[in-house]
């Protein structure tokens, strides 16, 4: 029966009902064969085709009436999953406006902070090599070595680039907390629109 889900639905109610009614018709005549002078030598044949087209016809229209409904359920999922991927497909849209907005303000958050290091952070202090060393351990989530007490002397860093960049680290940071809002609530939301679907 996979064959007739490529043919329209209504071209298939009309055929059963054409097999039934052929049937139907061919059990009338056959049973007045004997009256009839041209079918009445094919009586038996007409008897016989109208029976199985009977029996066909009935066993299609039981089939078209067990699977009507099915495909009607068929064709309404399909028009809810079409209005949920719409409705994601907006959601998505509105988030990455949202997304692009706050990594904007983030950005240029940053870009004050390090501006305002550059005009009023003046000191050119120097970092000593265990703070540098000190720093960059905490910048890799690593313990400091083991030496660390025996490091002496003063680097070449000084206070506004180190300031420098730890707000650009920070403005990193700020920037991908966003991105992970954003695709926890995009989760949220997309589980929720094709949750709705029944």
């Amino acid at each position: 029966m996979w064959f007739l889900s490529f043919i329209p639905d209504a071209w298939i109610t009309y055929a059963i009902h054409g097999i039934f009614s052929l049937g139907i018709i061919g059990f009338i005549v056959g049973a007045f064969a004997s009256k009839i002078p041209f079918i009445s030598t094919y009586g038996s044949v007409v008897k016989s085709v109208a029976g199985l087209l009977l029996i066909a016809g009935l066993f299609l229209e039981g089939y078209n009436y067990g699977t009507s409904a099915y495909r009607k359920a068929a064709e309404d999922y399909k028009k809810q999953v079409e209005v949920a991927e719409q409705k994601a497909k907006e959601a998505n849209v509105k988030l990455a406006t949202e997304l692009k907005k706050n990594i904007d303000k983030t950005k240029a958050t940053t870009n004050a902070n390090t501006e305002a290091i550059t005009k009023y952070v003046t000191d050119d202090c120097k970092l000593s090599n265990a703070g540098v060393l000190l720093h960059d351990s905490a910048s890799q989530n690593e313990l400091p070595p083991s030496t660390i007490g025996t490091v002496t002397g003063t680097s070449n860093v000084k206070v506004p680039e180190l300031l420098t960049t730890i707000t650009e680290n920070y403005g990193t940071c700020y920037e991908t907390r966003e991105k992970l809002k954003a695709w926890q609530y995009w989760y949220k939301q997309q589980k929720q629109i094709f949750d709705s679907v029944k």
